[in-house]
C-alpha cells in the first residue's frame, strides 16, 4: 500500500456488514491540491459542492473489484514525487459497498456526474496518496471522466 495514505470512514445510512463490492480509483492533477487537502482534513464528502469539484479535478478513472484492485494497488507505491512537478496527480481511492455502473467506462457526462455527487451516500472509505509522478498513469487503463 502507499506510504502515508490519509484513510478515513464514514458514517453510512446502510449496514456494512458484506464485504466491498468495488474499488473506485481516481487520479487528480497537483493544482488541485487545495482540494485534496479539504479532502483529507474533512475526511468525507459531506456537501454537493465538494462532490462537484471532485467530480471537474478528476481526470482519469479505474474501476475494479477488490481483490483486482489489491493487485494493481502495489503498482502506484514506485511512482511517488520525491521532486514536485506541475504534472504531479493524486491518487484518490474509493472504497463502496455496491458497485455502481457510472464509474464504468463509456458512461455519458450527466450519470457519472451523478455517480459522483452520490459518493456523499456511497463512499465507504476513501484513501488519498501523496503527490505521484504523472507516469502514474501507465499503470492502469484508466479512462477519463
Amino acid at each position: 500500500m502507499l506510504s502515508n495514505l490519509t484513510s478515513f470512514q464514514f458514517n453510512l445510512p446502510f449496514s456494512t456488514n458484506s464485504s466491498p463490492k468495488t474499488q473506485v480509483f481516481v487520479l487528480i492533477p497537483a493544482i488541485y491540491e487545495k482540494l485534496v487537502a479539504e479532502l483529507k482534513d474533512k475526511q468525507e464528502f459531506d456537501n454537493a459542492k465538494m462532490t462537484a469539484d471532485f467530480f471537474h479535478a478528476a481526470q482519469y478513472i479505474y474501476q475494479a473489484e477488490p481483490r483486482i484492485a489489491a493487485e494493481k494497488r502495489h503498482q502506484f507505491e514506485a511512482h511517488e514525487s520525491y521532486e514536485f512537478a506541475v504534472d504531479d496527480l493524486f491518487l484518490v481511492e474509493i472504497t463502496l459497498f455496491e458497485e455502481d455502473t457510472r464509474f464504468a467506462p463509456n458512461v455519458n457526462g450527466l450519470d457519472r456526474y451523478d455517480a459522483f455527487v452520490n459518493l456523499i451516500r456511497s463512499a465507504v472509505k476513501v484513501e488519498v496518496s501523496e503527490r505521484l509522478r504523472m507516469d502514474t498513469y501507465d499503470c492502469l487503463d484508466w479512462y477519463t471522466r
